[in-house]
């Protein structure tokens, strides 16, 4: 069930939020985000082998040396962060603003935070899997390029953090933490999504079964898409504890867990074909953009129950009946597509955009009649379409993140522009909750707009800077320039920089961006990039979300 366009009251609010998304109101979908899914698919031990850390750290990203940043806004501070580790930004280098800066150590190409149950315990604590190249700009991989599986050693990070906006003494606020590293020999990570709900299952004792922290799809270097079901690392550190092996648990015990990914949920494969984005419809359906131009549809729910072993019946292997279609859709590679409604297993509209210059809307269950709504000469980098609007967002060859309206509407024109960038935008992300759509850039810009702000007569379009991350050589550091007020950049400045964006250097690239999906911790974002550093912050505004927070402690669960 897609949620309609809020245009009309409670949701007015909307037109007056400018600097960041407010707690009230936010869209509520029932309890949708609390629906089961594979919860007869159990966490297979078969399926990982728990690695010790010797081992596991062989394949952590290549750098492996520390990183300096420079934090602050009035007094400005050079802070080392080693690799695989972070630093918390508040209180001691930006005085209000909750922000952490982790050190990857890889090209971030796959950002994702794991999707939790409303019922779920701890729910400000969060999960974020971080995945990409092993190297940062010394690597380099065309579109697609396909390695040969077992050649080239990568992982996928996960990191737990305590999103919470009040401590106190007797329980302060912890720094993130990589706590489970998935290693592999499959390549690069050219993209990752989690399962949008239901496949989270809460860690308790006396438990028989491995617990995961939920499903996810990965685009791997060797051109095929797994589904993998990632055990939660608190139950492997129970487990361990049972066979009376050291498990160390608490806050400040917490040692990252390594695993080597042995076998997955399926594996999807189109033969010559590098399948490089991905979105999921809902739990039980995904699409896939591919290097050739076709987007490809996938029944993940027979993939996942159907594969060898599965069953008495399921010897063997056959994902071709997992596969429900593979139509061109674009003359040269697919460089992003999502569902309107990801967790909508209803859901049929899709949106996508290509290096044919083109952005094309889509319904799953005709494909082969698609809508081309733009075109130009030049790559098209990004799609984003919010499931509470008909309206989606995408970029231009001009750098100007547009909107483009699917429906009847009182407004004129089939595209609006939104928001305009001096560097190329990789990537913009829309909240399930709130209006404010988020874009990255190559030119080192984090930046957030309400596309609701200016509908009302003499409203001046706003956008929102929330970080630009700048790089200073001779010694190498990163400098983040927060604190920036709102407002459309100024013509005058933007002239007299117009030669320096002919020579960026592409480690300030900030290449992904995204919202986190579940409601109490929803005003909060995670962006990274080339240089391996990723920053997750919170831009809410308003004392709502603090209120929110006490009501949902205190909520009856």
């Amino acid at each position: 069930m897609a949620v309609q366009d809020k245009t009309d009251s409670p949701f007015r609010e909307w037109y007056a939020d400018t600097r960041g998304p407010s707690a009230a109101p936010l869209v509520d979908y029932g309890d949708c985000f609390d629906q089961p899914a594979y919860q007869d698919v159990e966490c297979q031990d078969s399926e990982f082998r728990v690695m010790k850390p010797t081992e596991g750290k062989a394949f952590l990203p290549k750098r492996k040396d520390s990183v300096t940043i420079i934090a602050g806004i009035q007094k400005q501070t050079e802070v080392k962060i080693q690799p695989q580790q972070s630093v918390a930004l508040c209180p001691k280098y930006l005085k209000y603003h909750k922000s952490f800066v982790l050190n990857t150590g890889g090209s971030i190409w796959g950002l994702d935070f794991a999707p939790k149950s409303p019922s779920a315990s701890d729910p400000h604590i969060q999960y974020l899997a971080v995945a990409g190249y092993p190297g940062t700009t010394d690597e380099h991989h065309n579109v697609g390029e396909i390695q040969e599986a077992g050649t080239v050693e990568n992982c996928i990070q996960i990191w737990r953090m305590d999103l919470r906006l009040v401590e106190s003494e007797e329980s302060p606020i912890a720094a993130p933490t990589l706590d489970l590293c998935i290693a592999h020999d499959l390549g690069i990570v050219r993209a990752l999504q989690w399962c949008p709900l239901g496949t989270y299952q809460e860690p308790l004792e006396g438990q028989t079964f491995t617990p995961r922290l939920g499903i996810m799809a990965v685009a791997f270097g060797d051109g095929t898409i797994r589904l993998i079901s990632v055990p939660h690392p608190d139950g492997l550190r129970m487990k361990e504890k049972g066979k009376g092996k050291s498990a160390q648990s608490g806050e400040h015990k917490r040692s990252t867990v390594y695993i080597k990914l042995e076998k997955s949920l399926a594996i999807l494969s189109i033969p010559d074909t590098c399948l490089t984005t991905i979105s999921w419809g809902g739990p039980y359906k995904l699409i896939a953009g591919c290097s050739k131009g076709h987007i490809s549809l996938w029944n993940v729910e027979w993939a996942i129950k159907n594969r060898a072993g599965a069953n008495k019946d399921t010897e063997t292997e056959d994902i071709a009946h997992a596969l429900v279609y593979n139509v061109k859709a674009h003359t040269s590679a697919v460089r992003d597509l999502t569902y309107h409604s990801r967790h909508d297993s209803n859901e049929h509209d899709f949106v996508s955009c290509g290096q044919d210059g083109r952005v094309r809307c889509f319904d799953d269950r005709d494909p082969w009649t698609g809508a081309t709504y733009w075109k130009n000469r030049g790559f098209m980098n990004t799609v984003a379409w919010p499931s509470y609007t008909e309206n989606f967002f995408f970029t231009d060859v001009e750098r100007n993140i547009r909107s483009a309206r699917t429906g009847v509407t009182t407004e004129h024109g089939t595209t609006k522009k939104e928001a305009d960038n001096r560097g190329e935008v990789w990537q913009s992300a829309g909240s399930y909750f709130h209006p404010f759509i988020l874009f990255s850039s190559s030119d080192g810009w984090l930046k957030m707009k309400n596309p609701y702000h200016g509908k009302v007569k003499n409203q001046k379009p706003i956008i929102t800077t929330i970080y630009r991350m700048k790089l200073e050589e001779n010694p190498k550091k990163y400098r983040y320039v927060d604190g920036i007020k709102p407002g459309v950049y100024e013509a005058k400045k933007r002239a007299m920089e117009s030669l320096y964006y002919l020579f960026l250097d592409p480690e300030i690239a900030i290449q992904k961006c995204v919202w986190n999906p579940n409601l109490l911790t929803s005003g909060w974002i995670a962006s990274g990039g080339a240089a391996g550093l990723c920053r997750v912050e919170f831009v809410g505004v308003g004392s709502d979300w603090l209120k929110l927070s006490e009501s949902y402690n205190t909520a009856d669960r």
